[in-house]
């Protein structure tokens, strides 16, 4: 396969709560001889094991979400309101998950009431500016605001890397527009409505001519002459949701300046605990 690679010097990070669910709903009927699923744990070695090998590095971190409120829950009571609570059977095999990583020499982040997201800005800003190749392994379109000369974004569907042109290729804009066309156009996955009667082409219009929401409101009166015969109802939408879009562009925002302390020396995969991992391996048999 064309994208079957051996790259050196380069780091990889990882969306583990991305895997995670891609490897529950791969396997969901997997159980141990307790009865006990076990289908997400098998599944998320399996990926990781597969990256690797396409993708070989010893500098790798996997990153999880909170399972608390962070942050945009509390400007937004409805962020991610409309998604199912996790399932039971998947709860639980995240600790296990967790220990069988860091025995086999990875390094796990995850921060209370911090989403994998903001995490991982600011680890791939923190790595670009150390000189760091990044690469961010995840199927999520709000991670393309992070793609840079240095830092791209590989689709763990089809392993298909996105750096700045082929961000463009696909949306229309660049990367550093990302967070604001989202914030006009809505992300049904977080449950963001959006801005109405701004779909993909009058956001994307916009955003080639005034590159972020406050370009746009800042030059609100030269929005006629980019739109269609619309455009006084466009030009009437935004106006009226000025307050609701900015509130959406914190939501869509990664936030690359949270406090964590680590540094490049964290993220080099230690040598496999064998023994440990054996133990921990015939307890979930």
């Amino acid at each position: 396969m064309s994208y079957m690679k051996k790259l050196d010097k380069f780091v990889i990070l990882i969306d583990g709560s991305i895997y995670l669910y891609k490897a529950y709903f791969g396997a969901p009927n997997i159980k141990n001889i307790s009865g006990k699923s076990v289908g997400a744990i098998y599944g998320i070695i399996k990926m990781i094991k597969k990256t690797l090998r396409l993708y070989s590095t010893n500098c790798v971190a996997i990153v999880f979400d909170s399972h608390h409120n962070t942050s945009r829950n509390k400007i937004y009571k409805n962020y991610k309101s409309n998604r199912k609570k996790m399932p039971e059977d998947l709860k639980h095999q995240i600790p296990i998950i967790k220990n069988i990583l860091s025995f086999m020499g990875f390094s796990i982040f995850c921060i209370d009431g911090i989403e994998s997201d903001d995490i991982i800005g600011t680890m791939s800003i923190k790595l670009e500016q150390q000189g760091k190749k990044v690469f961010i392994f995840t199927n999520d379109k709000d991670m393309m605001q992070l793609v840079s000369s240095n830092v791209n974004i590989i689709n763990i569907n089809n392993y298909k890397i996105y750096d700045v042109i082929e961000v463009y290729l696909k949306y229309k804009i660049f990367p550093c527009s990302i967070a604001d066309y989202l914030a006009l156009v809505g992300d049904c996955s977080d449950n963001i409505p959006g801005i109405p009667r701004i779909g993909e082409k009058t956001a994307v219009k916009l955003l080639n001519k005034f590159p972020s929401l406050l370009d746009i409101y800042n030059n609100i009166r030269k929005v006629d002459k980019l739109t269609d015969i619309k455009s006084k109802k466009v030009i009437y939408s935004l106006k009226k949701n000025k307050r609701k879009a900015f509130l959406y562009y914190k939501l869509t925002k990664i936030n690359t300046n949270i406090k964590i302390n680590f540094s490049f020396k964290d993220i080099i995969r230690r040598s496999c605990d064998k023994e440990k991992l054996f133990n921990l391996f015939k307890t979930i048999k």
